[in-house]
């Protein structure tokens, strides 16, 4: 959407303060908009590298083809550091911007936000630069919103298969330049009508030119959860869908696939030459958000742009690691980090492992202005949507869509980040009265794992006793046995198997557990990684605590291992194996050892 035709533009309380922090003088970058029919809102941010070797087009591109559709770049910021005038203002958009936003297409007008003396921004200082003419101008109405509140979108999930097919030149510069060609002309064929896009799980079909009538995007998904409920002769829902996933189909025959064909008879030219083809099958997984007010008719359009992002960042992906890309597949993965509004899709190669991309992934924590202490651009460091919340029998964060705790006036602090729920009766392992503790440090390790941090498998039950027979802690006939472990034995393992240190908080009694609800809510504020809390004959994890520090009120997020069901969330959540605990909870006269995992530190 062009910054001309909107009325209005919103900057977010976390865009301002990571512009208040990261921009620096003479800095420039991109903001990231979601705009909504005739109001752009400022979601996101992206530093730009000032260096002479990188284009700025380039980096247009690159951010672009990072981000999801119904995501764009609406504007820019850069930093100050005197008076503001007008025509200076004006002179750095004609120099940095003017050309480069003109070699992308889809840019009329821009927002430009300068940071002045690198203090604050106020509604003065946003301007709207007419890139056509050149022309400096103030916005209809700009305004700070309270909370970070996009509007409601719905997150549409595309996923299917399309053939790039390519020569392998002699040459890399050349093979490049094929595989440019190929996806080029997938392009081509995704933005055309022979795309299709089947919603899972239901009979519709949103493709392009093809008459939806006045529907909405709610409308389509309302229809969607009554044809369901049919099915399954159930009430219908009333639940909001949030997550759509849709199937990318391409029409082969007909009349809408015959009219990209050639209506001419061809010429054959005939070239007799060593030819090596290549073909890939690649795997698209990309994201569009969608307005709940978008008309339906819109919808294939903004899906096919997704898919076309998705792959111009998979023609960068080629670029970027050429040494084998007639055997690589470069795949998708999508993260969204604590504190970012809006999807990032990265493209990793197959055959680069996650220690070979640290320095990519370091360039995208600048860019994004995010900590340089912790994982978040990893394989394992990907957003769990609601399809990958089971992932080899083990149900993945069960707190997500808990209801409230109840603690009037409280602030949440919870685990950062994806895990498994491991309890007993797991694995065919009968550890029913004995295992829990083994449970909870499973449930720690597979934090690790998520996270990135290991690519190691959750130890078992033995792998965890022969760990401590090795670091000392206990004799041989340990292993194979049904005895209990603590805390302690907890923080050797992780430091024996993973590398990772611990801190062990001690309480003299369950009914002091409140007493340590802000050195919890520091750890889960800073570390974010689950706790085993063990005590008298039983151990738990803490995933969170909700607590009102005027008051002293507070609930604890707790992971029981002691469950010994199948894996259904709803029986787990309504059934309290996952859920808010008061301090009545613990046993007020038993002593308890919390041990709490600390992050490494590593990208």
């Amino acid at each position: 959407m062009a910054a001309s035709t909107l009325e209005e533009i919103i900057l977010l309380p976390t865009v301002l303060k990571v512009l208040e922090s990261c921009a620096q003088v003479d800095s420039l970058g991109f903001l990231i908009g979601s705009a909504s029919r005739k109001t752009c809102t400022v979601i996101g941010s992206w530093a730009c590298r000032l260096q002479k070797f990188v284009s700025l087009t380039d980096q247009l591109r690159e951010i672009q083809a990072l981000l999801p559709a119904g995501r764009y770049i609406c504007g820019v910021y850069f930093g100050w550091d005197k008076a503001l005038d007008e025509s200076d203002v004006k002179h750095f958009c004609y120099k940095h911007l003017t050309a480069a936003f003109q070699e992308v297409s889809g840019h009329d007008a821009l927002y430009v936000v300068p940071v002045i003396s690198i203090t604050g921004i106020k509604q003065r200082h946003v301007f709207q630069y007419d890139i056509r003419c050149g022309e400096l101008s103030s916005p209809a109405a700009c305004r700070l919103a309270e909370t970070d509140d996009a509007g409601a979108e719905v997150v549409f999930r595309i996923r299917g298969r399309v053939h790039l097919s390519f020569e392998l030149a002699a040459n890399v510069v050349e093979t490049i330049k094929n595989i440019g060609k190929g996806i080029h002309y997938l392009k081509k064929v995704v933005s055309s009508d022979v795309a299709a896009y089947r919603l899972l799980g239901s009979r519709t079909i949103l493709q392009k030119n093809v008459d939806c009538g006045a529907l909405y995007t709610s409308e389509i998904l309302a229809a969607m959860q009554e044809e369901n409920a049919k099915k399954d002769g159930k009430k219908k829902s009333t639940e909001r869908i949030e997550e759509v996933t849709v199937h990318l189909l391409l029409q082969t025959t007909g009349s809408t696939a015959a009219c990209g064909t050639l209506s001419c008879v061809p010429v054959i030219q005939l070239e007799i030459k060593p030819y090596t083809a290549v073909t890939h099958q690649l795997p698209i997984d990309a994201v569009a958000m969608v307005a709940d007010t978008e008309p339906a008719a819109r919808i294939p359009a903004i899906l096919g742009e997704a898919v076309c992002r998705q792959l111009e960042a998979m023609e960068l992906c080629f670029r970027k690691f050429h040494q084998d890309v007639h055997r690589s597949l470069p795949r998708p993965y999508h993260f969204r980090p604590s504190g970012m509004l809006h999807f990032v899709t990265a493209i990793y190669p197959d055959c680069v492992q996650d220690a070979d991309l640290e320095s990519y992934r370091r360039d995208l924590h600048e860019r994004f202005c995010l900590p340089l202490d912790r994982p978040l651009f990893r394989r394992g460091n990907a957003h769990l949507f609601a399809a990958d919340r089971t992932t080899a029998g083990y149900l993945l964060n069960t707190h997500d869509g808990l209801p409230s705790s109840g603690v009037a006036g409280g602030r949440q602090y919870v685990v950062q980040g994806a895990y498994a729920y491991h309890h007993y009766m797991q694995d065919r392992v009968d550890d029913d009265g004995w295992g829990c503790a083994y449970r909870s440090l499973q449930t720690i390790c597979s934090w690790f794992h998520h996270q990135g941090y290991t690519g190691a498998a959750v130890p078992t039950h033995k792998q965890i006793q022969q760990a401590l027979v090795d670091v000392g802690d206990k004799p041989a006939n340990f292993v194979g046995s049904r005895q209990w472990i603590g805390s302690n034995e907890v923080s050797f393992v992780l430091d024996h198997i993973l590398g990772v240190t611990s801190k062990i908080l001690f309480v003299n009694a369950g009914s002091e557990i409140g007493n340590k609800a802000r050195e919890l809510a520091v750890h889960f504020q800073t570390q974010g990684t689950p706790i085993m809390i063990g005590g008298g004959v039983l151990a738990h994890t803490i995933l969170g605590v909700d607590w009102n520090d005027s008051t002293g009120e507070v609930k604890f997020l707790i992971l029981d291992p002691h469950y010994t069901g199948g894996e259904d969330l709803k029986v787990i959540q309504t059934k309290g194996w996952c859920g808010w605990k008061a301090v009545e909870f613990w046993d007020q006269t038993a002593y308890y050892n919390m041990c709490m995992p600390q992050r490494p530190a590593a990208i």
